[in-house]
Formats: C-alpha cells, structure tokens, sequence
C-alpha cells in the first residue's frame, strides 16, 4: 500500500517488451538500476511497470537484449497534472479542497456515547455540549479535565464519565451510578379520612386502628383510619396512618355543546436552514407563530450522521373562526366530549352501573350522567398540633 503511494506521486508506466531475451533484458535493467514491477510473461511478451525516470533510461537495456519496448500507459499525479496544465481551475479546486478538508480535520464532527444504558444519549451530550463538547467547536481548545469535571456535576445518575477523541470524533464514555435501594417515605403523622361521600364497603387499615366499619355512610373528611391509639399506660401514641377504602360512591359528568362551535383554524408556513458543523444558516425569516415543529434530515455515511444538512422549523398559526352545528351536529359533539370525561374521571374507579340521558334546549345539546362506582377514597389528613395537644390532654384527664 504503501509503496502504490510513492509511485503515484513520482508517477510510473507501463510497458511492454517483445521480442530478443527477456530474462537478459530484467538482469540488465536490474544492473542499471532501473526498477521494474508487477512483471508478467505472455509467450515471448513481457508486461511490466517502472518508474517515469527509469523508462528514461531503458532504452540501452533494450538494446543490448534484442527486445522491443513500447510504452502502455501513464499513470500518476505527474502525467495527471501535464495532462491538465490547461485546466487551471480544476487543479485550484483540488488545492482548495484538501486545504479545507486540513482545516474542517480539526473540528468535533460526531458525538457518540458509550456506556450508558437507562439514560438516553441526547441527555448526555447535552450536559457535555453546555460545557463546550458541541460540533463544530475546535478539538485543540477542548479541555478534557474541566469539561469532565463539569458535566458530572450536572449527571446525577452519572458516576465516571472520560471524553476520548479521535479525529473529528469524540466519544464520550461513561459509567451509570449504581441505584439507592428504596426507602419507605414516610410522612408524619396523620389520618385516613374520606375524600368523597360514599357507603364504605371494604376498610382495611395498614397503619392505624379503623374508625368506621362497612355498611356506614360517611361524608367527605369523615375519619376512616385513626393514626392515634391508647397503650396500656393510657399514654396517646401517634403513627402515620394507611389503608385502603372502598366505598361505593356517584360521579356526576355534564357535557353541553351549543349551536355555535369555536374553530383554530390553522395556516402553516415552512422556513428552512443549513446546518453546517453545528452552525445554523437560515434560508428565510422565522415568523411569530403559536406553534413550530422542527425536522431535521442529516447527511450520513453508513450508521455515522455528519454535521451537514437542512432543518425545517414548521411554524403553525391558529385563527379562531366560529361555525354553527345542525342539532345532530351538536348532539354528537356533546356526547364525544361526555365519553372523554367520563373515561377521565372514572378511569380510577369500578363502575357498577351507569344512567345518561340527553336533552335538548335553546343553547344546543345536553348529555348528564351518572356514574355509581367503587372507589379507593382514603385521603392522608396530616396532624395539626392542636389536634395532639387535645388529645393528649384527654388521655391524661382520663
């Protein structure tokens, strides 16, 4: 490989001998120190290459073997620049384009991210690109210690973290800290009370003793689960309570739709930019807009994305405009907008059964249900001092 280079640069030909005594023709060239290569024999032909200088220099060998050499091919940047002397352009175009290709070699082209498996690689090279690891910046004005040292601080999750680049590639490597083991929150403490009216069916407290039993009505901020108890000191001990409640309960959803809908009507207008070693060219004027969605399309070698390409910010505006509905227009409007709430405010809950009926009225189209559920209403109620002080004062009056 190496060698194929050299004789690129100083140019080389190729040729064929015929004719006289090929192995006398070699030797000699060989005494006169003319190189040959790539030498091949067909019958009484000889195919071989040599150097520009040593073709020069051929002519005696020939003579002195008998045979006859013509030249096949030239091949080489010498020949190619002879070839092209006329063609200035073309050779200024070529120096200019090696002369930035040197100058672009010396930049971040590619990011990459090894290592890391729960935290994706966007979150990473942000927190490296806000301390200057970003495509386009200089690789020689990158210093790795400081950049390391402060995007750590801002990973959490991140233990060790090493930036290693290799040409116009950095790749960040990194090790994920080991998770904390789960600790139990706990939240003082507290009573379970009602969130909602209801008929408690099931109570099961966790923590704490039950303040109501199953068949009992209670309304909402009802105690169900007290966190205070008695020991047998008579002296008031206080714990965080919890547990779970059931209680069978109603959900009231209205849905209306009058005869005049609201519209956004929207108009999009599409602004491009070239990207270019993280640097942003815009092909237009971005307008203000309630709405823009960007894209991206990247040139790519292989699985490898380079920093050139074109981004389109999608700018959107909506325009209210007002439309009248038909009354089975409005009727159905009303009853898609009753079943999205409903699958809202029930979705925590087991339905038991379910009544809706639809009426119709000067304004539009009306749907009202009801809803009869099972439903967890337990609520954490913490302690007040108030509430401790009193209670202790009864446990010590008693």
């Amino acid at each position: 490989m190496f060698f194929s280079i050299l004789h690129f640069i100083f140019g080389y030909v190729s040729i064929n001998a015929e004719d006289g005594f090929n192995e006398r023709f070699i030797n000699l060239c060989t005494a006169a120190g003319i190189p040959l290569w790539n030498i091949k024999k067909y019958d009484n032909t000889l195919t071989a290459c040599t150097t520009a200088r040593g073709y020069l220099k051929i002519r005696e060998p020939a003579r002195k073997s008998g045979v006859k050499v013509r030249m096949t091919r030239k091949k080489g940047l010498p020949f190619f620049i002879n070839r092209n002397r006329s063609r200035v352009g073309i050779l200024i175009g070529i120096a200019v384009s090696f002369a930035i290709l040197a100058v672009l070699s010396g930049y971040i082209w590619v990011i990459d991210v090894e290592g890391n498996e729960s935290i994706s690689d966007s979150e990473i090279i942000s927190a490296f690109e806000e301390n200057g690891l970003k495509i386009g910046c200089r690789a020689s004005k990158i210093n790795k210690v400081e950049l390391q040292i402060n995007s750590l601080a801002q990973l959490s999750d991140i233990s060790w973290a090493s930036v290693n680049i290799d040409g116009c590639t950095a790749v960040i490597e990194v090790h994920e800290a080991t998770d904390k083991p789960d600790i139990e929150e706990r939240r003082g403490t507290g009573n379970i009370i009602a969130s909602k009216d209801g008929q408690v069916e099931i109570i099961e407290p966790y923590r704490g003793s039950a303040a109501v039993k199953p068949g009992a009505t209670v309304t909402e901020g009802t105690l169900l689960i007290s966190g205070a108890s008695e020991t047998r000191t008579q002296s008031a001990v206080f714990t965080d309570a919890d547990g779970y409640v059931v209680a069978e309960t109603n959900i009231d959803i209205v849905a209306a739709q009058g005869l005049i809908r609201n519209e956004a009507v929207p108009s999009v207008k599409k602004v491009y930019y070239i990207s270019i070693l993280g640097r942003i060219i815009p092909l237009g004027k971005k307008p203000d807009c309630d709405m823009c969605f960007v894209s991206s399309k990247m040139m790519e070698i292989g699985d490898t994305t380079l920093p050139f390409g074109i981004i389109c910010n999608t700018c959107t505006d909506f325009t209210p405009e007002s439309q009248k509905l038909s009354a089975p227009e409005a009727r159905l409007t009303a009853m898609n907008s009753f079943a999205l709430a409903s699958y809202n405010d029930t979705l925590h809950a087991q339905i038991i059964s379910y009544d809706a009926t639809v009426s119709e009225n000067s304004f539009g189209e009306t749907v009202c249900g009801k809803y009869f559920c099972y439903e967890n209403i337990a609520a954490y109620s913490p302690f007040s001092i108030e509430e401790i002080d009193n209670q202790s004062q009864e446990t010590d009056s008693e």
